[in-house]
């Protein structure tokens, strides 16, 4: 067997061992806009299953990536990632965090999470909203007429 076929191998294996547990991770909530640091909360569904003290969530590694189809970013180096919770609303959320700004509209994420029973490997894509000033500028903008408006005078009322 090849060397690259093994790797590839490799990189596959989390996701297969336990493709049964992925749907223990939810939806994303981005908090951040394009050139802030990141600032992403992850739902951790049917976490009363998982023991919380032993869980372990990491970016994939660019083997994995590669054998994934996705674009490794440098970003995803300096990306932390803390489990928070149970809130009184029974949540428990992953943070991902970074000190580095979003300087890309988007963000290929291959999450890793490893707990004692396993792990799930879930893909998200960020895309990182214009900071609020683009915003309104454009808002602005789009609120001008394109083209000037020719001022006619009203015709005579005839009685």
């Amino acid at each position: 067997m090849s060397s690259r076929i093994l790797l590839l191998l490799i990189a596959l294996l989390p996701a297969w061992i336990v493709s049964v547990q992925a749907q223990s991770l939810g939806d994303e909530t981005i908090l951040s806009r394009l050139g802030d640091p990141v600032e992403v909360e992850i739902e951790v569904r049917d976490w009363q299953d998982i023991e919380l003290s032993v869980v372990q969530v990491a970016s994939a590694t660019p083997l994995q990536y590669e054998a994934f189809g996705l674009l490794y970013q440098p970003l995803l180096d300096t990306l932390s990632f803390n489990v928070f919770g149970p809130h009184l609303a029974g949540e428990v959320k992953i943070l991902v965090s970074s000190r580095e700004p979003a300087n890309e509209p988007f963000l290929e994420l291959l999450l890793v999470l490893r707990r004692s029973q396993g792990s799930s490997l879930r893909e998200y894509v960020l895309l990182f909203d214009p900071p609020l000033a683009d915003l309104q500028l454009s808002t602005v903008k789009a609120q001008q007429p394109a083209v000037p408006v020719a001022v006619t005078e009203p015709a005579p009322l005839v009685p």
